[in-house]
């Protein structure tokens, strides 16, 4: 059966005068990537874990190419949009988010995924983090398997979503526009490393204390400075409004006394 578009489901539900909620596909899809199994080496294996479909999350510690590629949301969406599909779709290629968004998920038109070590990267589209924010993050009380999204967000996310505002802040302090020009600057030298860029600001970052598992061998955790460029590269694209804007909801929401406290 042909997927109903968003903009249907959203007409749907002001007609009927409800309050907005996740439609129900977008429940399904989460569904279905927790059934997908997330690749196991982006949790902490050593606190506290939820045990959800067939496999156990703890603190979620890989950054947005573990959920762009290795949360299995791809996967679940590519089944959805193109149910009919029996053509290989290369791993890294991140065309069905624009697809299910019915935009351009990347402003630049690039639809792979680009390491942040090369000298470019993908440029969010900020009307699809807007989209984002709006229609797939889920009220607390809402449920997943057995879990309300509340306890899956104490548990596995808080920790990325908490690391993504502390750098944020700690950018806005330093001076987003004259550190994104000198990462341009790097960028455009055609010797940039962005380790050595990380590794020149570590007296910045010592204060940020987000450990991370190492027992469960993770393969690239999301550490303070990568979440640092991160934001830089979000300056750089024009993205960093509203992603910032979509945080800060999330925060007021699942986090209130944290975000009092940033």
């Amino acid at each position: 059966m042909k997927r109903l578009s968003l903009s249907i489901l959203l007409a749907v539900g002001l007609l009927a005068g409800s309050a907005f909620v996740i439609p129900q596909y977008i429940a399904d899809l989460y569904l279905n990537t927790l059934m997908g199994q997330p690749y196991e080496f982006m949790f902490d294996d050593q606190g506290e874990t939820l045990d959800m479909g067939y496999t156990s999350l703890g603190q979620f510690e890989a950054g947005f190419s573990g959920i762009f590629l290795y949360s299995g949301i791809k996967e679940a969406m590519e089944q959805y949009a193109w149910p009919e599909n029996e053509e290989y779709i290369d791993f890294h290629n991140l065309e069905v988010f624009s697809e299910m968004a019915e935009m351009d998920a990347f402003s630049d038109g690039k639809v792979e995924l680009i390491s942040w070590l090369e000298d470019d990267f993908l440029h969010y589209n900020p009307a699809f983090v807007r989209w984002g924010f709006t229609y797939m993050i889920p009220a607390p009380d809402e449920q997943l398997d057995e879990y309300t999204y509340q306890e899956i967000y104490d548990v596995v996310g808080a920790r990325f979503v908490r690391l993504l505002a502390e750098t944020h802040e700690l950018l806005e302090r330093e001076g987003k526009d004259e550190e994104a020009n000198n990462y341009q600057t790097g960028m455009n030298s055609g010797s940039f490393d962005a380790y050595n860029f990380i590794d020149a600001r570590q007296d910045l970052l010592a204060d940020l204390d987000y450990d991370y598992a190492t027992s469960n061998n993770t393969d690239s955790p999301f550490t303070p400075g990568m979440a640092y460029t991160w934001w830089i590269r979000r300056t750089l694209d024009g993205s960093e409004e509203a992603l910032w804007e979509g945080i800060s909801d999330i925060l007021k929401t699942y986090d209130p006394g944290f975000w009092e406290r940033l």
